[in-house]
Formats: structure tokens, C-alpha cells, sequence
């Protein structure tokens, strides 16, 4: 769970294990059973992935830039990150796209593809899908990395 710049990991009881307080959070912590891992995304391309038993850094953005990580969810091994690259965009362009980054077990184990723009993340088992709401329109884009991408 997080609130304002601080992750907590609450045990079935709601007793408090651990915290991590650092910078203002841009999106709800996302954990994957696969890594025991809990990731937590911030402004300014900042993120960390935390040890889910004990709430230590096991990874951390070394960068910071004009992207907003807009939210992460858990996929496969790793997690995926929607980045919202509107900071790099010049007044009245369009480009670059926004971008789906995947963060698998290690720097080797990553890729970006484009994601649109405005659209919301759902992760539904091992499919990614881009989702748009419109009035009263609903429309879902699977994102599929190319195989050379894509995690084993």
C-alpha cells in the first residue's frame, strides 16, 4: 500500500513489516509473486524495486529525465511500466510516443515498445492491452512485443 511518499507492507492482520519513504509516488506499488518483489515508481523517471519480505532496495533508477512514470503492474517475471513521454515532446508534436517498458530479472533482461498515448494499462495473465475510454466507447489494443523482446 501507498499513501503520499511512503510504501507500507501490512501483514493479513494489517500489523505494519516494513516501510519505504523516499520521493512522492506517482502510481500504487505493484508486486509480483514471481520476483517476491514489490516495484515502486515515482516522478522524474525515478523507481525502485523492493525486497517484498524485507523493504530493501534491490534495484534502483540510476536516471532521471522528463518522462512520468504513469503506473507499473506486474507481467511475467518482471513488471511493466507505462512512461509518459510528454516532457520530451516538442510544443505542437506528437512525438515521441509514450512507452511500455518491461523490467525482467536483469539489465539484459528489459525492452520498450511505443504505448499511446492517453491510454491505460491492463495486464490480464501474459497479454498487455492498451485501454481507451471515450464517452461511452471502450476500446482495448494488445500490445505485443516483438519475439526478440518478449520475456521467456
Amino acid at each position: 500500500m501507498g499513501v503520499g511518499d511512503t510504501v507500507y507492507m501490512l501483514d493479513a492482520d494489517g500489523k505494519q513489516l516494513w516501510k519505504y519513504k523516499n520521493a512522492v509516488l506517482t502510481t500504487e506499488p505493484a508486486y509480483s509473486s514471481a520476483r517476491d518483489e514489490v516495484a515502486v515508481v515515482m516522478y522524474d523517471l525515478q523507481a525502485v524495486r523492493l525486497d517484498a519480505t524485507t523493504g530493501k532496495v534491490k534495484w534502483k533508477a540510476e536516471s532521471a529525465g522528463k518522462g512520468l512514470y504513469l503506473s507499473v503492474s506486474a507481467y511475467d517475471q518482471g513488471f511493466v511500466v507505462v512512461v509518459d513521454m510528454a516532457g520530451y515532446r516538442q510544443r505542437g508534436s506528437h512525438l515521441p510516443p509514450d512507452q511500455l517498458e518491461y523490467w525482467g530479472k536483469s539489465n539484459n533482461d528489459s525492452w520498450s515498445v511505443d504505448f499511446p498515448q492517453g491510454a491505460e494499462l491492463v495486464v490480464s495473465g501474459n497479454k498487455i492491452y492498451a485501454l481507451r475510454r471515450s464517452g461511452e466507447q471502450v476500446r482495448m489494443l494488445e500490445i505485443q512485443p516483438s519475439a526478440s523482446k518478449k520475456p521467456q
